[in-house]
């Protein structure tokens, strides 16, 4: 059993350091253009938080707005936020939905009035 479960620790560290960071220093993924805009996905990589991903990037898309998009699936940051059913939408810090995919409509309603 030598080797089990080697380096996943570290990786679980490293992810929720990314998510604690995440708010500090949004990038567009080339590094080079921040953006006011931060959109986290909260879950482990379901279906349904996938389903929430793409309803959020045609929300974005439909209003015109660019945001960074991030991925969250460590649960103790997923629990930070106080989510404690997946799939969670946190928009620019603040958590506006969670445990069920919204429609689009919805998705443009919450970002509408969150985003700048």
């Amino acid at each position: 059993m030598i080797g089990f479960g080697f380096g996943r620790k570290k990786d679980k560290k490293e992810e929720r350091k990314a998510a604690r960071d995440f708010a500090d220093h949004p990038t567009d993924g080339a590094g080079t253009e921040a953006f006011q805009n931060e959109i986290a996905i909260l879950g482990p990589g379901c279906a349904r938080c996938k389903a929430l991903e793409i309803v959020t990037n045609e929300a974005l898309e439909e209003l015109g707005q660019k945001a960074v998009i991030r991925h969250i699936s460590d649960f103790e940051t997923i629990a930070s936020y106080g989510v404690m059913s997946t799939p969670g939408l946190v928009v620019n810090g603040e958590v506006k939905s969670f445990g069920r995919v919204i429609s689009k409509d919805e998705a443009m309603a919450l970002l509408q009035e969150s985003l700048q």
